[in-house]
């Protein structure tokens, strides 16, 4: 008989059950070595169906796990290609943890690394790159129009490094510094240029890229 939706019964080839052989008294049947045998071959059947433990055979299927966790693994490896993880559910995320917290998200919207909530642009058809400390969250996303690098706080400024030297610093205020300096907000440019070509094309190029207001006459 073997394995049946997950239940394994028992089987001489005549009756089946757990009282395979009290059937077989019941209806006079006598010990019979074929019997026997059919009966002890259908439990090795259903023993080589089985995973063994100590991993000297594979599994011939895939493994339906019950909603149940996979715990205590130290490696997920591969011989093929490569290794496939994912939530059956369009709507599911999936989530690496270590010591219980979690570590790697991938949600509908992109990748979250560490366990801070996603944080704005959020919409429909936004990729995002989510990367959680402990009480902050930066991102990188981007939709239909722009990329986007940010993040959920007021106070913290956006760096830009080389070398692990500041080159370019966005403040959290909106100021602006270049090659390390603190920077400042938008400066606006006053007085009178006094008929100088050269000064007066160096304020148009800093306006025309946003850098000053010229105010100048």
């Amino acid at each position: 008989m073997g394995w049946s939706g997950g239940t394994f019964s028992r089987t001489n080839g005549t009756h089946t059950g757990t009282t395979v052989w009290q059937q077989d008294e019941a209806a006079l049947v006598n010990i019979e070595a074929d019997l026997h045998d059919t009966h002890d071959q259908d439990l090795a059947d259903g023993i080589n169906a089985c995973v063994a433990k100590d991993g000297s055979n594979a599994m011939t299927g895939d493994l339906d796990l019950g909603n149940n966790d996979l715990k205590n693994v130290t490696t997920i490896n591969s011989a093929g290609p490569g290794v496939s993880i994912g939530a059956q559910s369009g709507t599911g995320n999936v989530t690496l943890y270590r010591n219980g917290t979690a570590v790697l998200t991938g949600t509908a919207n992109g990748v979250q690394v560490g366990a801070g909530a996603n944080v704005s642009p959020t919409g429909v058809g936004v990729g995002q790159l989510t990367i959680a400390g402990s009480s902050y969250t930066g991102f990188i996303a981007m939709d239909g129009t722009a990329m986007y690098i940010g993040h959920n706080s007021g106070s913290r400024d956006l760096v830009l490094q080389t070398d692990e030297t500041s080159r370019f610093t966005l403040g959290s205020g909106g100021s602006m510094g270049f090659f390390g300096g603190a920077g400042t907000t938008k400066p606006t440019i006053t007085g009178a240029k006094g008929g100088n070509t050269a000064l007066a094309n160096l304020l148009t190029a800093l306006a025309s890229l946003g850098l000053i207001t010229d105010s100048t006459t």
